[in-house]
């Protein structure tokens, strides 16, 4: 019986074709490799600056409607039926005066529709103790509500004030540096949590990220990294990581 064995012969023509086959598909192997990897490193370079310009792309939309909401709230401050309605109460009828209040509520009713970021215009009368709301409309007030509301204008550092957890756009006329001192009026754009929430979320969503929205000098923020994004005071100032998801909104 004849028994048969399988020497190393690097002589061997099977020998030379595997090293020659190693020798072309290895390179070509490790070519592969480092183009899948350079290509999946582009594609997420890609990525991170798609969900960026989704970012600046909000950010630039909502600076654009909160300027345009300032402006509209310092134009209907300087409103003739507005701004001289408290000084002619004095001389007028109680039918003028109630005409006057539904003027008033209709131009605040034109204001709220301008933007889906306000969910309420309010104008108060001291002198009558009245408040006009372009949602609920008039009602009578206290002293209390329209100077706890006067008493945060400017809380923000800039345009924008927090009451009650709620963002509001506050004109008065005159300014009075007293705040226990009556104006004629003062009137307020309050803006929509739930709708600057639902933006944000829009978005947090589409870029794969959490964003935090900060008002002011970082004083107030909303953030997606909650479950349900709420309105909350920074204990302590954004670190690196946290600014680089952070648009920041001053007026």
């Amino acid at each position: 019986m004849k028994s048969f064995s399988i020497g190393w012969n690097p002589d061997s023509i099977v020998i030379k074709l595997i090293g020659a086959f190693l020798l072309v598909m290895l390179p070509l192997c490790a070519l592969s490799i480092s183009i899948t990897y350079y290509s999946s490193n582009q594609m997420q370079a890609e990525v991170e600056r798609a969900n960026e310009s989704k970012v600046h792309f909000y950010y630039s939309h909502l600076e654009f409607e909160l300027q345009r909401i300032t402006g509209l709230v310092t134009e209907y401050s300087q409103d003739e039926t507005l701004a001289t309605f408290s000084t002619r109460i004095p001389i007028m009828s109680r039918y003028e005066v109630d005409s006057n209040l539904n003027n008033i509520y209709t131009k605040l009713k034109q204001i709220k529709e301008t933007s889906p970021y306000i969910s309420d215009v309010v104008y108060y009368v001291p002198e009558i103790n009245k408040r006009v709301s372009a949602v609920v409309g008039v009602r009578d007030v206290t002293n209390e509500e329209w100077q706890s509301l006067l008493a945060t204008m400017g809380n923000l550092k800039g345009a924008l004030s927090k009451y009650e957890d709620e963002l509001y756009l506050l004109r008065s006329n005159p300014y009075n540096l007293d705040r226990n001192l009556s104006p004629n009026f003062l009137l307020g754009v309050k803006l929509s949590s739930p709708e600057l929430e639902l933006r944000l979320k829009e978005f947090a969503v589409s870029g794969g990220s959490d964003i935090t929205l900060a008002f002011g000098n970082n004083d107030y923020v909303i953030s997606t990294s909650d479950q349900k994004p709420r309105l909350f005071p920074i204990e302590k100032p954004l670190n690196s990581e946290e600014t680089g998801k952070c648009a920041a909104v001053s007026l």
